[in-house]
């Protein structure tokens, strides 16, 4: 596969407890599951590409093995999809989120959601996941790709499933 910075990376493992509760909602939401975190490529060298997303951690980047990519795209562990309006700037729009911590409070709302139909916003940009930092990163490296708007959300409400599902993706 060629890899190109903006890609957005899909991951679909649910082997810790944490994935399984992702895929659990995934599938009571959506009819089905096919990643329980994303991030984005920002910068593509010859045997490896550099991906921003948000973890335990916060908002950081890693070095992946393009080897190790193809791998988990063969054995079906990783999806790879790309906005249909390109993204410009995408590595200096990812380093503004770098550093701000895990928004595990989003996740308790996203879950008070699911359970109540109550959609609440409390942590804004102050503390992010994943998909929360990858629409960040699309809409400032598009100025037009809005995923959360596309579903009527806050920013921190927006799953994987809802950029994976996304009319704006291909």
């Amino acid at each position: 596969m060629e890899y190109k910075v903006g890609q957005i990376f899909f991951w679909n493992n649910s082997d810790s407890l944490f994935g399984k509760i992702i895929t659990l909602y995934n599938n009571k939401v959506f009819g089905r599951s096919d990643c329980v975190h994303c991030g984005i490529i920002s910068e593509v060298e010859k045997d490896r590409v550099l991906i921003h997303e948000a973890g335990d951690n916060g908002f950081n980047s890693s070095w992946y093995k393009i080897t190790w990519l193809d791998e988990r795209i063969k054995d079906g562990k990783v999806k790879i999809k790309e906005t249909i309006e390109p993204l410009t700037n995408v590595f200096n729009n990812c380093e503004k989120y770098v550093g701000i911590g895990y928004g595990w409070l989003d996740i308790i709302t996203i879950a008070i959601g699911f359970l109540t139909g109550f959609k609440i916003s409390l942590t804004d940009k102050n503390k992010i996941i994943c998909s929360e930092a990858v629409s960040y990163v699309i809409y400032d490296s598009s100025k037009q790709v809005n995923i959360a708007a596309e579903y009527g959300l806050a920013p921190d409400q927006v799953t994987p499933m809802h950029i994976f599902l996304s009319q704006q993706l291909q």
